[in-house]
């Protein structure tokens, strides 16, 4: 099976303080990929992507629930993003 797995790699730092890590999904028993974070936040906002959905990454030994995966909850809390709060970084502030 021929695919587009040549070419030049993603230039990193094209979106600030966003996460530059290639997920593949699952909808619907389809597997696509890779989406980087800005295409999965699309895809929440659509219904298309959720907790239930599968997703893997380089490094995951098994394709998992998008819901237990911690680093993909922020994408979950809520539609719209939240601009105050406690900064993640500094919780002694």
């Amino acid at each position: 099976m021929m695919g587009q797995m040549g070419g030049a790699p993603q230039m990193p730092g094209m979106g600030a303080a966003v996460p530059q890590v290639q997920y593949y999904i699952g909808i619907n028993g389809q597997q696509y990929g890779p989406c980087d974070w800005n295409k999965l936040q699309q895809l929440v906002q659509q219904g298309q992507f959720t907790q239930q959905s599968y997703v893997w990454k380089n490094g995951m030994a098994q394709w998992e629930f998008a819901g237990n995966v911690a680093e993909l909850a922020p994408l979950f809390q809520g539609t719209a993003p939240q601009m105050l709060g406690m900064p993640p970084t500094m919780p002694g502030m």
